[in-house]
């Protein structure tokens, strides 16, 4: 995990958050990249820069 995801999931708490513990590693995707937690996720969009959390 790097860069922005990384950023946001320690601004939230690290595995202390709503989150919980990575489930898998940063992948890529259409929208840039992901990265898939116990209870939701954290997607970086590579055509504006920013970072979203969501719940599952």
């Amino acid at each position: 995990m790097y860069g922005s995801i990384r950023v946001r999931w320690a601004a939230l708490g690290w595995e202390k958050s709503y989150l919980g513990y990575p489930r898998s590693g940063e992948f890529g995707n259409s929208l840039g990249r992901r990265n898939d937690f116990q209870r939701g996720y954290v997607q970086w969009y590579s055509g504006n820069n920013t970072v979203t959390d969501r719940p599952y």
